[in-house]
Parts: structure tokens; C-alpha cells; sequence
């Protein structure tokens, strides 16, 4: 009876059986792991800790525990210390046909926690779905290492705006912060933090885990009767991964028949229509992933040594001032180029033009320089400054600010001042150590704004103190010690007190304009110069002066 009903059941196709592996059929999914900042761009800095190599640390570990773990295809914006812009970074994923962008970054100026972000307009439920399971795997590292989750946000960031498939951006912990720094500085919160960051972008992306397939079972004997269509390739090349599994076919659902380890060659034989390469293993035919491999460079001509000659420079000039404690000058626009000397802070250079990278060209001891751009900032012009355009990315308007005033003194070498309260936004132009602000309000995440070259600017408190209040008795000036000095001198700042000694903590009596002359009768040995002003003495620092 049982014999009969099942051969009528077949009979109407009512009986069916299974056809191979379903999951086989769907594409593997595409993840760009981007490391952020690199080479000379630092990032943010502190305790001893730099942003670009944090990045990238996290970035290789996420994008290892993506590999092993998981079908999905990967590549990293960098693998190494270099420099690489944000249109590059959204190119490489754009032209990829990425499913993901995961743009790795560490926090700065004033906080502590973690938080990511997705576009604040263009935000689809695939971003919102990624940032959900992301931030509540990160969540549970925070939970053990109790430390603060700010939060999933949303901002105009380059990577998040033109990147065109699903992206989040992570800010992982604080720099500046002691205690975020200690955990920044811990291996085993770096290997938890990006088990949890691979994790949520594979509950996302519904990414298989390796080994299973859609029935819980292996396909490896289906697989291996497909037939593998190899085209004539030649060639060696050079393995790329930390570690590269050798297969019998051209897909990871084929047997292992063993490794090769970063750096290692093979002379391949031909290549599969699935971009797999293939070559001759221990006396075996083996196939590795040509994601994971790199053309070995042709070694008939050793690679040249680099020659001025050969570098493009485009038109420039002005004046630039060297910002960094001593900075080498190269014989072309690399540090790879032999150094032709070096410059102190503060030492100007009249440049000549300017390479695709940055580097400057000038004339140094009779010979042609190059020194990094990084470290040059361009020298006040004395007439009036050509106004610029406000950063489109960032509004003044959306930063809310809370009443504040008072003077204080920068603590830094060097402060950058930004049109908005992060270091997101962008330079307005810079402060000097002692310099003096007098704000008009503070942010949330304490930063003080203040009036800038008739702009308004921001800048950390981590690097203001507040200017001691006056003593109510005024000092003396016969207790200065002056010594003989004369001429007349030129007065090079839009705006110079006049003080009643020789600091600025000195009452106001006066001021001169850029250009007015002063006759001096003295200098301290701290670099003023003593004048006569309406009547009375007075004093102006010698950095703004000039014969």
C-alpha cells in the first residue's frame, strides 16, 4: 500500500529530492576594512599612542577574523603605514562594488567611550541594520570593560556620504584619554573589540560561517566534481596574507592541502574563470585565491634610486614657516631621497613649487629641496588676508554653545584653531604657546569658542588655563631691569599692547597699530622693549617689533 501511494506521489511530483547546497548559488558578500589616516597623516595622538597605527592594528584583526571566520570576500584601504586620501578610500570600494565600507578611527579632544556613525541624509535600513548589530556587539566588550557607550550617531563624513553602498564609520575609544589609552594599549581589549566589530558585521551581512552550509553539512564531495575552467597564466607571485590556504579546487568549500605564509612566491600555471590561481604544491596541482596575491616585480633591472629629475612639481610659491623642531630637508619629495640638511622652528622657506604629495620645492644651500607640506604652515601675508571660504561639511549654527567668558593662556606649542568643536572641522589657522584668548562660550564636550581673525573658532580646553587675575596693587616698573637700547622700530601685528611692564600680565595702557613707529629707550631681558607713550612708560614685546 505505502510502495503504491509513494509511486503515485512521484508520479505528480509530489516527491522531492534534494539538488545540492542552496546557500551555493547566493554571491559572497564584499567588505572594505578601512584603516583611517596613514603616513603623514597621524591622525590623533596621545599617551605615547598614535591614531594611524591603532587603525590600522584593529583594521588587520577585524579583517583576519573575517577571513577565517566567515565566506566573505575582503580587502584593506591599507595594509601598511601610507598615506591614502578619502576619495582614494570611496574609489577603491566604489569601482570593488563593495556591500560594505567599515571605516575604523579612534576618538580625540575631550571624552572617553566608544560611538560609530552613518550618514545623517542618506542613512538606508541596511546602514541602520549594520549599525544596530555592531554597536550592540561593541556594547557587550564596553559592559566588561567598563567603559561608555556614546552612542549610535549620525554625521556628514566623506566616507559615509560618498561611498556607494552600505557604511559605518566606528570611533573607538579616546586617545587623549589616560584610561581609554590604557585599554588602547591592551591586546587582549584589541582582540575582543574586533572579534565583537566581525561579529556584528557578519550578523549583519548574513554572512555563512566557514564549514557549514545551508543544510549544516558539507559540500566538498558536490564541489569536487564540478569542473575547474583554467585559462594559460604565468608568472610568480608574491602572497599578501598572513596566511594562505593552499585548496585542490578553486573555492573554499575545496580540501586544504596546506599554507603559505605572508611573503612566500609561487609560479603559477593558469587562473579560473573565479580569479583563483593555480600551481604546482608538493608534487600536487593547488589553487589560492588571487585576492590574496600581488605580481612579484620584474627583477631584470634593479629598481632605480629616486632622482630629482623625475619628480613632477607644479607652480607655487610664498613664504612658509617650518612648524615642526627640526625638519629635514630631502633631495626629493620623499624621506626615501637622501637628506641635503635640516631646518629649526620658525626657519622660513621661499617656495618654488609643489609635488602631487605635498612635498615642497625650494632652493637650500644652492641646491634644489623638498620638505614635507605636513609641517610648513604659509606666513601671514601683511596686507589683508584674501578671505576664505567657511568648510562647507561643518555649520556653527548646529554646535550648541552655553555662556562664558574670562581670558585664558594656550598651554600647547602648537594649538590648532577649527571652525566647529572637533578636530573633524576644519583649520582656521593656528595659536602659539602663551597666546591669549578671550572666550565667548563654551561647548558640551569643552571646547571654548572665541573670535579668530573676525572668524569664529574653537579650540580644546584640554589646552587652556585660565589667565591669573590682576593683583589689585600694580607692579612697579622701577623694580624691571632695563638695559640700554635705541632706534626706531615698526610695529608687524594688526594690534600690539602697550603693558606697564614687561609681561602681558601687566595692565593694559595703550596700543599701536601694525605699521605705527615706536622709538625705544630700553630693553628687559626678556625680549620687551620700553617706550614712551602719551607721557608715560611703556613696555611692548620685541617679537612684534621690527627695524
Amino acid at each position: 500500500m505505502k510502495r503504491t501511494l509513494f509511486l503515485a506521489l512521484l508520479a505528480i511530483g509530489l516527491v522531492f529530492t534534494p539538488f545540492g547546497n542552496a546557500a551555493g548559488a547566493q554571491s559572497v558578500k564584499k567588505v572594505i576594512v578601512d584603516a583611517g589616516h596613514g603616513g603623514s597623516d597621524t591622525g590623533a595622538t596621545g599617551n605615547g599612542l598614535r591614531e594611524k597605527d591603532l587603525t590600522l592594528k584593529i583594521a588587520q584583526k577585524v579583517n583576519k577574523n573575517l577571513v577565517n571566520n566567515y565566506t566573505v570576500n575582503t580587502k584593506m584601504t591599507r595594509t601598511s603605514d601610507v598615506y591614502i586620501s578619502l576619495k582614494q578610500r570611496t574609489n577603491i570600494a566604489n569601482s570593488w562594488g563593495a556591500d560594505l565600507f567599515l571605516s575604523i578611527h579612534i576618538n580625540a579632544a575631550g571624552g572617553s567611550g566608544y560611538e560609530d556613525y552613518i550618514h545623517n541624509r542618506n542613512a538606508t535600513s541596511e546602514d541602520i541594520k549594520v549599525q544596530n548589530e555592531v554597536n550592540k556587539e561593541i556594547s557587550k566588550v564596553l559592559a566588561e570593560y567598563g567603559k561608555n557607550n556614546r552612542g549610535k550617531k549620525k554625521a556628514n563624513f566623506h566616507v559615509l556620504r560618498e561611498s556607494k553602498m552600505t557604511s559605518i564609520l566606528l570611533e573607538i575609544l579616546f586617545i587623549d584619554n589616560k584610561s581609554d589609552a590604557a585599554l588602547l594599549k591592551n591586546e587582549k581589549f584589541l582582540n575582543d573589540m574586533s572579534k565583537a566589530i566581525s561579529t556584528g558585521v557578519a550578523n549583519a551581512l548574513a554572512l555563512p560561517e566557514k564549514g557549514n552550509s545551508a543544510t549544516g553539512t558539507s559540500n566538498t564531495n558536490t564541489s569536487a566534481k564540478e569542473k575547474i575552467t583554467v585559462s594559460k597564466a604565468t608568472g610568480t607571485y608574491i602572497v599578501t596574507a598572513d596566511s594562505l590556504n593552499v585548496r585542490t579546487g578553486d573555492g573554499t568549500n575545496y580540501p586544504t592541502i596546506g599554507s603559505l605564509k605572508k611573503n612566500a612566491q609561487v609560479k603559477v600555471t593558469g587562473k579560473t574563470s573565479k580569479g583563483w590561481y593555480q600551481f604546482s604544491f608538493k608534487g600536487k596541482t593547488g589553487y589560492v585565491s588571487g585576492a590574496y596575491l600581488k605580481v612579484k616585480p620584474a627583477a631584470a633591472k634593479p629598481a632605480p634610486k629616486p632622482q630629482s629629475n623625475q619628480i613632477k612639481v607644479s607652480k607655487a610659491s610664498g613664504t612658509y614657516i617650518v612648524t615642526a623642531n627640526s625638519l629635514n630637508v630631502r633631495s626629493g619629495n620623499s624621506t626615501k631621497f637622501s637628506s641635503l640638511g635640516s631646518l629649526k622652528k620658525n626657519n622660513q622657506v621661499t617656495v618654488t613649487g609643489k609635488t602631487s604629495n605635498n612635498w615642497y620645492q625650494f632652493k637650500f644651500k644652492g641646491k634644489t629641496g623638498y620638505v614635507s607640506g605636513a609641517y610648513l604652515k604659509a606666513k601671514p601675508v601683511a596686507a589683508k588676508p584674501a578671505a576664505k571660504k567657511p568648510a562647507p561639511a561643518a555649520k556653527n549654527n548646529q554646535i550648541k554653545i552655553t555662556k562664558a567668558s574670562g581670558t585664558y593662556i594656550v598651554t600647547a606649542n602648537s594649538l590648532n584653531v577649527r571652525s566647529g568643536n572637533s578636530t573633524k572641522f576644519s583649520s582656521l589657522g593656528s595659536l602659539k604657546k602663551n597666546n591669549q584668548v578671550t572666550v565667548t562660550g563654551k561647548t558640551s564636550n569643552n571646547w571654548y569658542q572665541f573670535k579668530f581673525k573676525g572668524k569664529t573658532g574653537y579650540v580644546s580646553g584640554a589646552y587652556l588655563k585660565a589667565k591669573p587675575v590682576q593683583s589689585a596693587k600694580a607692579k612697579s616698573t622701577k623694580s624691571i631691569k632695563v638695559t640700554k637700547a635705541s632706534g626706531t622700530y615698526r610695529v608687524t601685528a594688526s594690534t600690539l599692547n602697550v603693558r606697564s611692564g614687561n609681561t602681558a600680565s601687566h595692565s593694559k595702557i595703550g596700543s599701536l597699530a601694525r605699521g605705527n613707529k615706536v622709538k625705544v629707550t630700553g630693553k628687559t631681558s626678556n625680549g620687551w622693549y620700553r617706550i614712551n607713550l602719551k607721557g608715560k612708560v611703556g613696555f611692548v614685546s620685541g617679537q612684534y617689533l621690527k627695524r
